[in-house]
C-alpha cells in the first residue's frame, strides 16, 4: 500500500469513532503522513465513546519519507496517529519500522491517549541524514497519553547524530500536553529489552520525561548508547516532569560525550531504584554515575534521590558530579540481592537469573 499525503493503513486510513478488531496486515506499507501497518489516524468520539485498535497484528514493513508535512509525520507498526478517546490493545508488531523524520514508533507514532497490552518485535529505524527532529520509541514516538504492560524487544537505531532527537525502548519523549485529555500521563509496567543507539537523549524506557509525565514499575535490559544524556532508565527529565519511581535497569549505559547514568542521565528525580548495568564514558572530563550522569544543584536539591542504588562494579560514583552518595548507595552484588524489602511494595525477592529483586508484577 502506497500513499502519497495523510492516512496510509494497511487496513484502514482513518477510523473516526469505530473499532478495528483481529485485523492482520502481512504487506508492505509506504506513506509520508500519518503511516501505518493497521491504521493511519483512529480517534473516539468523548470518554463515552471510545475506540478500540485491539488484537491486531502486522508484519509488513513500514516506511514512511519526507513529504509537505515531514517534520510532524507519524509512522507506526499499527497506529500512525492515536488521537483522543482512542485506545490501542494487545496489538503486535513485528515488521520494520523505517522513517526518516517526525514521530515514530514500533506500535504508534504519536498518541495522546491510551496503549496497553502490546508488543514490539520489529526493528525501528530512523534514516534521516540532516538536522531534523525526530522522536523515536518501540512503542511510541511522542506520547501526549499514558502506556501500560508493554514490551520493546526490538532495536531501535537512528543514523543522524545531529538532530533533535529523543530515543528510547517505550516513548521517545512523553509529555502532559494540553491536548492531553487524560487525567494521569504516564508509562507504567512497561520493559525494555532491545539495544537502542543514537545521537542524544536516550533511554532504555523514555527518552525525555516533561511536563507532569510519570514513570512507575519498569525496567531494562538492553544496551543503551550514544552521544550524549544516555540513561538506563530515561535520558533526561525536565524541571517539571512527574514523578519517577520503582525503576531498574541491568543493561549497559554508554556515552561518547557527556551525561550517562544508570537510571537517570541528566537532572533530576530517582526514588526506589537499583542499576546493575555497567556505566561508562569515552570523554576524559565527562560526568557519569551508576545512578545518575548529572543533576544542576542550583535549582534541584540533591535530596529528590531517595532510595536508590547501584552496583559497585558498574560505576564509580553514584551521581557524576556529587561525591555525597557514594558510600550509601553503593551495594555488593550480595547486597543488591536483599534490596526488595527496602525498595518498596512494588519489588519482590527473586531466586531466578542473577538473583536480583524483581518488580511485583513481573512473572
Amino acid at each position: 500500500v502506497t500513499g502519497k499525503y495523510r492516512l496510509v493503513g494497511g487496513i484502514c486510513g482513518y477510523s473516526l469513532g469505530g473499532d478495528i478488531l483481529n485485523c492482520e496486515n502481512k504487506g508492505e506499507i509506504h506513506g509520508t503522513f500519518q503511516v501505518a501497518g493497521i491504521v493511519g489516524d483512529s480517534e473516539g468520539l468523548s470518554a463515552n465513546n471510545i475506540s478500540y485498535v485491539s488484537n491486531c497484528k502486522n508484519y509488513g514493513s513500514v516506511s514512511q519519507t519526507q513529504g509537505e508535512e515531514s517534520n510532524i509525520a507519524e509512522t507506526g507498526g499499527i497506529v500512525g496517529c492515536n488521537f483522543n478517546y482512542s485506545i490501542i490493545e494487545n496489538c503486535y508488531n513485528e515488521g520494520r519500522i523505517i522513517a526518516q523524520c517526525g514521530w515514530q514508533g514500533g506500535i504508534v507514532g504519536r498518541t495522546f491517549y491510551v496503549v496497553q497490552g502490546c508488543e514490539n518485535q520489529g526493528e525501528v529505524e530512523n534514516i534521516a541524514t540532516d538536522k531534523l527532529i525526530y522522536n523515536i520509541g518501540g512503542i511510541a514516538g511522542y506520547s501526549n497519553g499514558s502506556i501500560y504492560r508493554c514490551k520493546n524487544a526490538g532495536n531501535i537505531s537512528a543514523a543522524s547524530t545531529t538532530s533533535t532527537s529523543t530515543i528510547a525502548g517505550i516513548a521517545g519523549t512523553i509529555n502532559k500536553s494540553t491536548n492531553s485529555t487524560l487525567d494521569q500521563v504516564e508509562i507504567e509496567e512497561c520493559v525494555n529489552t532491545g539495544n537502542i543507539s543514537g545521537g542524544i537523549r536516550i533511554g532504555g524506557i523514555v527518552g525525555r520525561l516533561e511536563r507532569e509525565a510519570n514513570v512507575f514499575s519498569c525496567y531494562n535490559t538492553g544496551t543503551i548508547s550514544g552521544i550524549e544524556s544516555v540513561g538506563g532508565v530515561i535520558g533526561v527529565t525536565v524541571e517539571n516532569a512527574g514523578k519517577v519511581s520503582d525503576l531498574y535497569n541491568e543493561g549497559s549505559v554508554i556515552a561518547t560525550e557527556k551525561y550517562a547514568g544508570g537510571i537517570i542521565a541528566y537532572l533530576r528525580i530517582s526514588e526506589n531504584t537499583y542499576n546493575t548495568g555497567t556505566v561508562s564514558v569515552s570523554s576524559s572530563n565527562s560526568t557519569f554515575g551508576g545512578i545518575i550522569g548529572s543533576i544542576d544543584t542550583s535549582y534541584i536539591s540533591i535530596d529528590v534521590i531517595k532510595n536508590s542504588y547501584y552496583l559497585n562494579t558498574s560505576c564509580s560514583k553514584a551521581v557524576g558530579n556529587i561525591s555525597t552518595l557514594d558510600t550509601t548507595s553503593s551495594k555488593t552484588s550480595d547486597e543488591i540481592k536483599n534490596l526488595a524489602d527496602t525498595l518498596g511494595d512494588a519489588f519482590k525477592n527473586s531466586t531466578e537469573g542473577d538473583g536480583y529483586p524483581k518488580l511485583s508484577w513481573e512473572e
